[in-house]
């Protein structure tokens, strides 16, 4: 359903990345991190690596409102953690 939506134009669907260094090249450049999931227990309870890449790179993160997330993302100071790029 996604590829057919009028939006996807928009969106760089990069499929599976497998290379570090591809993924921080790519964070880097990024506008926001998107991690968005079912309110199931089993991914309320999760800590998805993704949260940690996206404000490693100190990104603004668009995430499902877990409590245990809200708390990391508010009060962790992810500025200081950020990627610098090497380019």
């Amino acid at each position: 359903r996604a590829l057919g939506h009028v939006a996807w134009s928009k969106v760089d669907f990069r499929g599976r990345l497998t290379s570090r260094e591809e993924i921080k090249k790519i964070l880097i450049n990024s506008r926001a991190g998107f991690l968005v999931l079912k309110p199931v227990k089993h991914e309320m309870v999760s800590w998805p690596i993704k949260l940690f890449e996206y404000m490693s790179a100190g990104i603004p993160v668009i995430a499902s409102d877990f409590s245990h997330w809200r708390k990391i993302i508010e009060e962790v100071d992810f500025h200081d953690m950020r990627i610098e790029s090497q380019a």
